[in-house]
This record gives structure tokens, sequence and C-alpha cells, in this order.
């Protein structure tokens, strides 16, 4: 593998965890600088007299502090821990991303954390390059526009009068599911899907799932206006449906399926589907094929039983996390 960086245009060459471990040969032919490193990043040798801070997993070090500069935290190779809190909250599914100091989910031999905010599996690293490929050409065919990452609040946080759950919609239909919007574009989702076992024993790994949300900038907050202004509100009369819980109009159910996304009563996994059940006995879809990003409804009210959409969701295929 070979990356460029601007040393006075050394190729610097990397190994399949993205660390720098040599500078190849100067014009006689001569390698100047090489470098080894244990699991966590620190330097256990190196040689040669190139001035270069871009060492473990391709990151730039900053010599002053011996810390890694991550973009949303410094990494310190000595302790295998961030320097600072994570402000990523982390899912529910995925117990080592609630540690909010923890690097590459401890596992630096496998993962790497390039953001600051989550582990990335290696082998999931031709997978980003193309969803990043994938962006360039979405934003000329459908003109785009991708949003900063906005980190998921903890639920219970930011409640109240002086809350503010940011913009709202004005009237229109939102953008739908980018993912979709990709898998839809030529040469994209096309031939037979393999049929894959649901679960191997491990903990399902999503941070491709996490990746894409930080690459288009897609929050649950967004996530849950793009169901709320899709069929979940349209589909056979919803709306009656929803009057009964009280919610009036569709940004009142995007607000509900927030609530329902960031603080759920059970999750389950279903291949690239999450299901939440809320604690009003709505169930919600995230599902990033479907053009609405998902769909929500409410088994209680549909069947006139408080226990209605337990047993729905129950019965639903997946894995309870």
């Amino acid at each position: 593998l070979l990356i460029m960086v601007n040393l006075s245009q050394n190729i610097l060459t990397t190994d399949e965890q993205c660390s720098i471990r040599c500078v190849p040969p100067d014009g006689n032919g001569v390698v100047t600088n090489t470098y080894s490193y244990d699991a966590f990043g620190n330097l256990i040798a190196s040689a040669g007299a190139t001035t270069n801070n871009y060492l473990f997993a391709g990151e730039q070090l900053d010599p002053n502090l011996g810390d890694y500069y991550l973009r949303q935290r410094y990494y310190d190779p000595e302790t295998g821990r961030f320097t600072g809190r994570d402000a990523y909250e982390g899912s529910l599914s995925d117990p080592i991303s609630l540690h909010k100091y923890v690097y590459g989910n401890s596992n630096p031999v496998n993962y790497i954390d390039p953001t600051g905010f989550f582990g990335i599996s290696l082998q999931e690293l031709n997978v980003t390059q193309a969803l990043a490929d994938a962006l360039a050409v979405s934003v000329g065919v459908y003109g785009l526009v991708t949003s900063s990452y906005r980190p998921e609040p903890l639920g219970g946080f930011g409640v109240g009068a002086g809350s503010d759950r940011g913009p709202r919609h004005t009237g229109h239909k939102p953008i739908g599911n980018i993912l979709a919007k990709l898998l839809r574009l030529p040469g994209f989702n096309e031939g037979t899907r393999p049929t894959l076992s649901s679960h191997t024993g491990h903990s399902p790994d999503h941070s491709l799932r996490r990746l894409i949300r930080y690459i288009f900038g897609t929050s649950f907050e967004e996530l849950a206006y793009d169901i709320a202004y899709g069929h979940a509100w349209d589909k056979d009369g919803r709306q009656f449906e929803w009057t009964r819980l009280g919610i009036n109009d569709r940004d009142k159910l995007a607000e509900r399926i927030y609530d329902i996304l960031t603080s759920p009563v059970a999750i389950k996994v279903r291949g690239d589907t999450t299901i939440y059940l809320g604690f009003d006995g709505t169930i919600v879809f995230d599902n990033p094929i479907d053009p609405d990003g998902g769909t929500a409804f409410n088994p209680n009210i549909q069947q006139g039983r408080d226990t209605a959409s337990r047993e729905v969701f129950n019965d639903l295929e997946g894995v309870e996390q």
C-alpha cells in the first residue's frame, strides 16, 4: 500500500494497518527511514533522518505531546486510550462502543479510529473508500449536500423548555435515505444478494453503519424525520393511529421516533436493519435500503391491546441486543 504525504513529495509505505513502515529510496536508492510499532502504536524502533510525523495508522504524531491527532481527540499510545472523553454516544447493540476512552475497540490490530469517534475494522477500509467514491458520484447526480457530524445526544439530556433538537422541516418531504439513493445508482446493488448467516456467535459489527452515518452526516434526528415524512405517516391511513397517541403532525411523529431511537425499550438487529421497541409500543425500523430510511407503527393501537407491540416485536426475526 502506498499513500502520498507532503514531505518533500516523499512516498510513505504503509502496512495493512496503515502504519508508516518506511520512506522508500531517495534519489540514490537508499531507504531513508524505517519504523516498527507495538500493537497500540508505541514506536519500538526507528532509523533515518528524514523529518516525518506521520506514523502509527498513518496518523500525525504531535512530538511535543507524544500523542496522535485523531481530529476529534488526541490518542495516547502509551496508555492505549484517548486523552479526552468520547462525544459519540455509542450503540447499545455494540457494547464496546459505549466506552468513552478506548481506542479501536481495544483491538488495535484489527481496528483503527481515524475520526476519534468510533473504531473501524480494517477489513472495511476498502468499503470506506468505495463509499467516498460513491459520495463523489452522488453529489454530481443528485446535488446532495452533506452536513457536519453532530454526535447523538444521550437520552435524558437536553430535556425541558430549553432543549432544541435542531431545525424543523418546512412542509416539504426531506431528501430520502442517502444510502438508498446510492444503491439505486447504475452499477450499485445489482445482481442477487448473497444469503448470509444472521449471526456468527459474535456481537454484530456495526462500525460500517456508524461510518456511513459519519460520512453522510446522518444523525438519529435526520433519520427520525425521514421516517416521519415517509410512508410511516401516509400508509394505510396511519394518521389516525398516531392521533390516538396525541401525535397530530409529522413533526410530532418525528420527535416521538427520535425519542424511541435514542431511548428504546428493546432493540433487535436483522442484517442491515435495526428494530426499536418504544416505551409507548411504537416499533421503529431503521432500514438503510428503504428510501424513507425505514418505517414505524404501533401494534398496541392497531390491535387495541397493551401487550400487542411486545408480542409483535418478539415474533420479529433478529438478534435481540
